[in-house]
């Protein structure tokens, strides 16, 4: 998990991808959420997924992004193995087109990772926070927002080094079953919680120190503009989410499993 956090966390880079508006990258992650959301055939999750790779590859964030996707892979064999036990469950198993379903979750799980995880790695916190406000978003919100994902990665790598202290003073964290372990995580949640509290409380005397909240009606030194790129993007996202639904409506895509068995003649 801590792992899936870090791959989340913004890494500055001199890319295309990285100076595009933060609106117009909110909107792709959005919008990519929304074309997976209507589909639940393999076929297209998978297109939607590889079609992640160029904009990676053009932000220049690709190991980072696999590393994001290579760490959600947990969760993706809980979903598969979730679903897997109930079906079982049901009599249902055999039914070649319900495990293909299945899969076509888990897929789907890690589109909604792989267009988060590029929107996170290529966009700033201060600048989404502007975007937020720029759009109406209350400023309140917009920093709480910019607050929590500036402490992730913070809270991540204060987790790591407690553990590996931990690890170094003799806990076995790895030994023992799902009880024990829970339990020997323990000393590892106090300090965490402990500098969590006292960072928060830092922050609300700093805060409150330089008057936060005292002017209701706030400006900004930057000012976001939409350029000429910015609308290109908007328009190929918006291009892609009409097309995505009219292939929901409009065309059948086939299931995988079952040609791949009649190919291989199993």
């Amino acid at each position: 998990m801590s792992s899936l956090l870090e791959g989340l966390a913004f890494q500055k880079r001199d890319s295309l991808l990285h100076k595009l508006d933060p609106r117009v990258k909110l909107f792709y992650a959005l919008a990519v959420m929304v074309m997976a959301g209507v589909h639940n055939k393999m076929l297209p999750l998978l297109v939607m997924l590889l079609a992640q790779a160029p904009l990676a590859a053009l932000g220049k964030i690709v190991r980072l992004w696999a590393r994001t996707l290579k760490a959600s892979l947990p969760l993706v064999l809980l979903i598969i193995g979730t679903n897997l036990f109930f079906t079982w469950l049901r009599g249902s198993l055999t039914d070649l087109y319900i495990v293909e379903d299945i899969l076509a979750l888990a897929v789907r799980f890690l589109v909604f990772v792989a267009s988060f995880s590029i929107f996170t790695l290529t966009t700033s916190p201060d600048d989404l926070s502007l975007a937020l406000e720029q759009m109406g978003v209350p400023y309140s919100f917009c920093f709480m927002f910019r607050a929590a994902l500036r402490f992730t990665p913070v809270m991540v790598r204060e987790a790591r080094t407690t553990m590996d202290a931990q690890r170094a003073r003799g806990l076995e964290l790895d030994k023992g079953g799902p009880i024990a372990r829970a339990r020997r995580y323990i000393p590892i949640l106090i300090p965490l919680i402990v500098n969590a509290i006292t960072r928060a409380w830092s922050m609300a005397e700093a805060m409150e120190s330089r008057a936060w909240g005292a002017s209701r009606k706030r400006t900004s030194l930057y000012v976001l503009r939409l350029r000429g790129r910015d609308y290109l993007a908007f328009s190929a996202v918006l291009f892609s989410l009409i097309m995505a639904f009219y292939a929901k409506f409009y065309l059948k895509f086939p299931y995988i499993i079952p040609i791949i068995r009649s190919a291989l003649g199993i």
